[in-house]
């Protein structure tokens, strides 16, 4: 899903960089942060929940092409994960997921009411 992501947003002239956890833990100076126990403080709830993707557009203004890109299963968030994004994250936070017909759909994470399909979210928020 993330690899197919990339490639739209790329062919619609947006740059990507994944930012993810995962994507952390999987270079090999932080790998040995699996076997160890990391400690309950906010600043590892925030970087276990750190979104999936910073976005920009080459040409989009800067407070319309910038963004952070959150990947959901279902389209929703756990509780967890969304208390950190409430509280430590900006507006521009967008969740992606695919819905029945395999098809990308988005919503800004403080607004469930802009679910669009996500060419047609693109178009008209971040472009």
């Amino acid at each position: 899903m993330l690899n197919q992501l990339i490639s739209l947003l790329n062919g619609m002239h947006f740059e990507c960089q994944n930012i993810s956890f995962k994507h952390l833990l999987a270079t090999s100076s932080l790998k040995e942060l699996h076997n160890i126990s990391m400690p309950s403080t906010n600043a590892v709830r925030i970087l276990q929940a750190f979104p999936d993707l910073f976005v920009v557009h080459r040409s989009s203004e800067p407070k319309k092409g910038i963004f952070f890109i959150v990947l959901s299963e279902d389209g929703t968030i756990p509780k967890s994960k969304s208390d950190i994004y409430s509280k430590y994250f900006p507006n521009r936070l967008m969740i992606i997921y695919k819905d029945k017909t395999d098809s990308f759909n988005a919503y800004w994470f403080n607004n469930n009411d802009s679910r669009l399909p996500l060419i047609s979210f693109l178009k008209k928020y971040c472009i």
